[in-house]
C-alpha cells in the first residue's frame, strides 16, 4: 500500500488562500479611506467652528455690534483674518467669513433695545464641495 502524504497545502488551496487575504484586505483599504475622508471633514468642522467662536467673541469684546452694527459687505465672503480681526486670527487661505449684526429692538421703549443679534459664518471648501457653518449669538451693548 502507498501512503500519501497529507501534510502542505495543494497550489489550488495557495491560490483561494491568497484570494481571499487580497479580498479582504481591499475591504478594508475601502473602510480607512472612508474613515480618513470623515476625519478631513471633521477637522475642517472644528477649525470652522473655532473661527466663528472667536469671531463672536471678538465682536462682544469689542463691543462692535452697537451703532451701525459691524457687517461684512452684503453677499461678499470675506478672508477669516480681515480687519479688525486680524490682530488674534492668524491668516489662513481656505477659510471665509459673512458677519451680520442686527439690533433686536430699535425702539427705545422696547427692552430689548440694547440686544444685538450677531451671525458669523464661516465657509470653507473640502475636495468635493463648499462647507458652511452658522453660529448666532446675543450681545447686551448699553
Amino acid at each position: 500500500m502507498r501512503r500519501f502524504r497529507t501534510a502542505g497545502l495543494s497550489l489550488l488551496e495557495c491560490l483561494v488562500a491568497g484570494t481571499v487575504v487580497i479580498l479582504v484586505m481591499l475591504s478594508l483599504l475601502g473602510s480607512v479611506s472612508f474613515a480618513l475622508e470623515g476625519v478631513r471633514q471633521l477637522d475642517g468642522q472644528d477649525k470652522a467652528t473655532w473661527y466663528a467662536q472667536r469671531l463672536l467673541e471678538g465682536i462682544r469684546e469689542r463691543r462692535l455690534a452697537s451703532g451701525m452694527g459691524f457687517n461684512d459687505p452684503t453677499g461678499t465672503r470675506v478672508p477669516i483674518d480681515a480687519a479688525p480681526f486680524n490682530t488674534f486670527i492668524s491668516p489662513d487661505a481656505d477659510y471665509t467669513r459673512r458677519i451680520v449684526t442686527t439690533q433686536l429692538a430699535p425702539s427705545t421703549a422696547d427692552y430689548r433695545h440694547d440686544l444685538y443679534r450677531i451671525e458669523v459664518t464661516v465657509y470653507w471648501k473640502t475636495k468635493r464641495r463648499e462647507n458652511s457653518f452658522k453660529l448666532v449669538g446675543l450681545s447686551h451693548e448699553p
